[in-house]
């Protein structure tokens, strides 16, 4: 009978001896659960940020940026450089003929205000028509390199003017030894921030033997007139080449 009792109680005491390691090891679970919903809280915390708002000025990408500097910069210096070969072409020897004679080349625009300036590189083609003595066309493409940013120091950037500016009332006139050639300019260009706004009058000559060439200028002594804002304040210079050659 002893013996059955002492059974008895070997059995109890590992009964009560289970439950309590059942009991821990739950508590044990419930607090695992609970550092499990605390990682998810970190992980809440380091969620997805906002990209940057984009850049409103028109910086060209790689590829522009390739464009303008190796191909369309060089190629303005070599028009610029031909477009005066061989002298001012007498006016008697100017082309006669029916319909116009297309010109491509470049035009540059300087403007500077008293908080601002810009110094730009444009395309242009002009249409001249040597019968009726008129020319007209158009100058586009805008580039700019800017070096400094809002007072700050940059790496170089190229940016692109939108926009164009319409060459019109051009006039093409002279007499013996020389030709002379007027037209205006006039439009707004926009690089993504601020508005540039020209009205410009360039005068200059055809050039060469057959009229292969032509330069026109404003903003000197020996050119015309050009007026320039650039976000409504007036600039306070101003000029604008064009030389172009005949396709």
């Amino acid at each position: 009978m002893m013996g059955r009792f002492i059974q008895f109680c070997v059995y109890l005491a590992l009964a009560l001896t289970v439950a309590a390691c059942g009991s821990s090891g739950g508590a044990g679970n419930g607090n695992g659960s609970g550092g499990d919903g605390g990682g998810g809280d970190d992980g809440g915390g380091g969620g997805v940020v906002d990209p940057p708002p984009p850049d409103p000025l028109n910086i060209v990408d790689a590829a522009g940026r390739d464009y303008f500097l190796n191909i369309f910069r060089p190629d303005w210096q070599a028009v610029a450089g031909m477009a005066r070969n061989d002298g001012v072409t007498p006016f008697d020897d100017l082309p006669v003929v029916s319909g116009t004679t297309n010109y491509a080349g470049y035009m540059t625009l300087f403007a500077a205000s008293p908080r601002a300036g810009v110094n730009l590189l444009g395309e242009t083609t002009l249409s001249a028509d040597f019968m009726s003595g008129t020319i007209s066309g158009s100058a586009g493409s805008f580039y700019e390199t800017i070096t400094v940013r809002d007072g700050i120091a940059i790496p170089m950037e190229v940016v692109l003017y939108t926009g164009s500016l319409a060459i019109t009332a051009g006039a093409i006139g002279g007499s013996g030894a020389t030709n002379t050639v007027d037209f205006s300019a006039g439009g707004t260009l926009n690089d993504g921030i601020k508005d540039v706004t020209v009205n410009a009058q360039l005068t200059g000559a055809f050039f060469g033997t057959g009229a292969e060439g032509l330069h026109a200028i404003a903003g000197t002594s020996s050119g015309g007139s050009i007026t320039a804002t650039i976000d409504g304040q007036a600039a306070v210079l101003a000029s604008a080449t064009v030389d172009a050659l005949m396709e």
